[in-house]
């Protein structure tokens, strides 16, 4: 027996409120309350009908909504001050990189406006937090300047460009407390040419502001461009005018070869091409017979050919139908190497040896095997098992807070490992990293592993004796430099008379005489403390070795109070930079902050932004003032 549902309809809830309008007739009809007027019927379709185009107001009020319920708002009581709010808005826009107009988006003012209200202060927009952004960069500059002042310290430089504006990035590294430290400088937009000139021009400014002379500049680190390049020797030129300008008693000649000989001395970490050129003669009888250097190039061109091979096989497997495969296999697609990209010719290669069974059953369904030939894939294996150390090592040296004695580990084991191969590319890799070495090795970088007891002790072979002696002449010019500056400042204590001893004789002129000339040819020139310090500096090669492992940092720490004249020159040497990594780290912030839609950053205002933003550890070191 089927059971029949009936439909049931819904009343409408001012259904009796209508009717409650009029008056019901026994014919069906209705009268209306308020006009008198007759309906026909009786239906609420009908009353509404009349009250709806006749009492409009009447109508309103009947289905009028109720008002609604007010939300319950519940009442947080949060910790915070005008200036941490003030921080945290600057924040925002530099270290998380949001637009300026962020705190007018509605969602932000109906957050901000109550704890705006709460804190009894105006309502913060674009242009108060530009004002507070200069603010809190001017205290950096500040902070950064009392680290800096009278401390050696190294330069790095890099430049790059985003949509059509160059920005020239300077980073200083020195130590401090047993770490090395990092500070931006500034990211400078150029609008100029990025000639030698400008350059010079631009560091000499930036490291002004922040009380830095040319002569507290002991390296600069930056690619071996032709503009950089020039640039550091236009510096050289200028901190021997300087170190003229400060130089006396002297005659005008051996003036001019010891403020060379200086200027050479701050040896920024930049050697030109023609630096090894007067070893070409000491290297020309272990250069190859001539059939050896066919065989080399002959290696070489079939490297070249392989990798054109591998790029040619990327473009191919990128497309259809080899890209589908891909994704049906969730494998993600090969990729093409970038020459400015560090390693990406490795990996790139790479690739294809980790999914080389994949790749060849590919190219096998799709009939396309000799799209890699059995020759390619020889090299492949080749190039990887070649280029495995040099990966590993280039991969150590992204490493920021290295010192020296770091980056000479990681290029020996690189060498080392190069070593065990039988590969011709491994030989020719061995015989270009040791010319490379001998450019490498400028007297700033062959003192801070001097002063490495990891790389330098008794019986050590990673040091030459040439090495030796570069590097103990280097410490004992900057020794003397050392005490030229502390001299120099105001409150520097007088001089120790025991070590100074001054003539005088009624019958001396203004001009020596030849006799007095050639005496002081023949005198020492080197005070008993310089003989002392050579002589600690001497003594440091018969040091027992310490772990590699071990901080070389640490190590100085501890001799702070029991050597504090090798404890000065550890912190002006070992703080000399491996690479300028972090200034291409710096770029990557370019590209987060100078977006699409902020193309029309000022560049006073990107300058303060970026400088904020690359020195976020200073929001926990300094109380900043609002």
């Amino acid at each position: 027996m089927s059971t029949v549902h009936k439909r049931t309809r819904s009343v409408c809830p001012q259904t009796p409120i209508i009717k409650n309008q009029f008056e019901e007739g026994e014919d069906g009809s209705a009268r209306c309350k308020l006009c008198k007027t007759v309906l026909k019927s009786s239906k609420t379709s009908n009353l509404k009908r009349h009250l709806e185009t006749i009492h409009v107001e009447e109508y309103g009020a009947i289905f009028e909504e109720p008002p609604p319920t007010p939300r319950k708002m519940r009442k947080i009581q949060i910790e915070m001050d005008e200036a941490l709010f003030y921080e945290s808005c600057v924040k925002m826009t530099t270290v998380a990189g949001m637009p300026l107009n962020v705190f007018e988006a509605p969602g932000v003012q109906d957050v901000f406006s109550r704890i705006e209200s709460g804190l009894g202060i105006n309502h913060v927009n674009r242009n108060n937090v530009t004002e507070r952004i200069e603010h809190v960069a001017k205290q950096f500059r500040s902070f950064v300047r009392s680290e800096l002042k009278g401390k050696r310290v190294c330069l790095k430089m890099d430049e790059a460009s985003r949509r059509g504006r160059s920005v020239l990035g300077i980073n200083v590294q020195f130590l401090h407390q047993k770490k090395l430290v990092i500070r931006t400088l500034g990211l400078i937009d150029l609008e100029v040419a990025h000639t030698a000139e400008n350059i010079k021009a631009e560091v000499i400014k930036l490291i002004s502001e922040y009380g830095l002379s040319l002569r507290q500049i002991y390296t600069i680190t930056t690619d071996n461009g032709a503009n950089f390049v020039k640039a550091v020797e236009l510096l050289k030129q200028e901190i021997a005018r300087y170190m003229q300008m400060r130089a006396t008693g002297s005659d005008h000649e051996s003036d001019d070869e010891e403020l060379e000989d200086e200027g050479e001395d701050q040896n920024e970490e930049i050697h030109s091409d023609d630096d090894g050129q007067e070893n070409s003669d000491e290297t020309a009888g272990n250069i190859e017979d001539e059939d050896d250097e066919i065989d080399k190039a002959r290696v070489l061109l079939g490297g070249v050919r392989a990798l054109v091979n591998v790029r040619s096989a990327v473009k191919v497997l990128r497309k259809f139908p080899f890209k589908a495969s891909f994704k049906m296999e969730k494998k993600k697609l090969p990729f093409l190497d970038v020459e400015t990209r560090w390693n990406s010719a490795f990996e790139m290669v790479s690739y294809f040896k980790e999914n080389e069974t994949f790749i060849k059953d590919l190219l096998k369904s799709n009939q396309k095997e000799a799209l890699i030939s059995k020759s390619t894939w020889t090299f492949i294996w080749s190039f990887t098992a070649v280029f495995q150390p040099v990966f590993i090592a280039t991969k150590k040296l992204q490493e920021e807070n290295m010192t020296m004695g770091d980056f000479l580990f990681a290029w020996e084991t690189c060498r080392i490992e190069l070593e065990d191969s039988t590969s011709n590319m491994a030989k020719c890799l061995i015989r270009h990293m040791d010319r490379r070495r001998v450019k490498l090795f400028s007297p700033p970088v062959v003192a801070a592993l001097y002063l490495d007891p990891r790389v330098n002790f008794h019986g050590s072979e990673l040091l030459t004796d040439v090495d030796r002696k570069v590097a103990v002449d280097h410490l004992l010019e900057l020794w003397n430099s050392l005490k030229d500056d502390q001299e120099s400042q105001p409150n520097a204590p007088p001089k120790d008379k025991r070590t100074t001893v001054t003539t005088s004789s009624p019958s001396t002129t203004s001009q020596p005489s030849k006799m007095e000339l050639f005496l002081r040819r023949k005198s020492p020139t080197k005070s008993p403390e310089c003989l002392n310090i050579e002589q600690k500096l001497h003594e440091l090669s018969l040091q027992p070795r310490v772990s590699c492992d071990d901080d070389v940092l640490e190590f100085w720490d501890c001799k702070k109070k029991l050597e504090p004249e090798l404890y000065a020159l550890a912190q002006v040497a070992l703080a000399v930079p491996c690479t300028q990594v972090s200034v291409e780290r710096s770029f990557n912030s370019l590209a987060l902050i100078l977006s699409d839609r902020r193309l029309r950053l000022g560049n006073e205002n990107l300058t303060n932004i970026l400088l904020v933003k690359l020195n976020a550890v200073l929001f926990e070191l300094i109380d900043l003032k609002f």
